[in-house]
């Protein structure tokens, strides 16, 4: 909108081998069980396939470990897309505007030694609009009370520091929210963190 560079850049030192993203995937939740799956996708950029062992756990709301497994894998030279099934786990802590329940998946890479560590988090939960109905969450009632935010600030353009955007969405949080819609274009990756953490549904 303004031009430039508007979010946060880092450069990073990487491996040669090494995790570029996390993508978490939760296809049945409900009270009694949640199933978890994740899409890994790995670096290689040595010449020669290579084994890995890749350990994947999750930790719950309180950062303790309720699922543990490491496989075996062959690394190609490239992109790779691992598609992992982990262990269904039972009575999730669902996330919801009340309790946003965060877990944890953290993944390593191993080659005798760690090679690289990622990590993401996510909520259990499930949503539904009934037929000529209302809103469900996790299988009960709730009415959406929300508003807008455009990503701009007087003084900065939409180049806003993580503290700008944190308390633009603790603002909305507070005022008895439960609900935002974001403009009409993605905004800082910091605000779906904020959302995610405060208990804030997004559109």
């Amino acid at each position: 909108i303004f031009g430039g560079i508007t979010r946060d850049v880092w450069l990073q030192i990487l491996q040669p081998t090494f995790i570029e993203r996390i993508q978490i995937s939760t296809p049945k939740v409900n009270e009694k069980s949640a199933e978890t799956s994740a899409i890994l996708t790995l670096i290689h950029s040595g010449k020669k396939e290579q084994e890995f062992e890749i350990e994947i756990a999750i930790k719950n709301p309180q950062g303790k470990i309720v699922s543990k497994q490491s496989i075996k894998n062959s690394i190609k030279p490239g992109t790779n897309n691992i598609t992992l099934k982990l262990p269904n786990l039972k009575k999730p802590a669902l996330w919801s505007p009340d309790a946003p329940n965060l877990y944890e998946i953290v993944v390593q890479l191993k080659s005798d030694k760690i090679v690289d560590q990622a990590s993401e988090r996510f909520g259990f939960r499930w949503a539904e609009f009934k037929e000529h109905g209302p809103f469900y969450l996790n299988g009960k009632r709730l009415l959406l009370r929300g508003t807008h935010r455009h990503e701009d600030h007087a003084g900065y353009g939409n180049a806003l520091p993580d503290s700008l955007h944190r308390r633009d969405m603790k603002m909305i949080k507070e005022m008895g929210a439960n609900f935002v819609r974001l403009a009409h274009y993605p905004q800082d990756p910091e605000i779906y963190r904020a959302c995610d953490e405060l208990g804030l549904l997004v559109w």
